[in-house]
Order: C-alpha cells, then structure tokens, then sequence
C-alpha cells in the first residue's frame, strides 16, 4: 500500500466518523426538540 492509499484509506474513515457522529448529533437534538414540544412549559 502506497503512501497516497493510506493518505485516503484514513481520509474516508475520517469521513465516515465523523458523518455517524454527525447523525447522531442530528439525533439527539430531534430527540431533545420532541421532549422539550411533549412536556408543556413551566411559565409563571
């Protein structure tokens, strides 16, 4: 294996990483968002 084809061996597991941390970010925030609309706001 060439120096270039580990160069972008790492470049696409990078991008794979960070793309699942990415969808699990976007996860949690819908999950957050549908609490937040499901429990009614405590306003006095």
């Amino acid at each position: 294996m060439s120096r270039d084809e580990q160069y972008v061996k790492a470049y696409m597991e990078h991008k794979t990483i960070s793309r699942r941390g990415l969808f699990r970010a976007l996860t949690m925030v819908r999950l957050v968002i549908r609490l937040r609309l499901m429990t009614p706001l405590r306003q006095s």
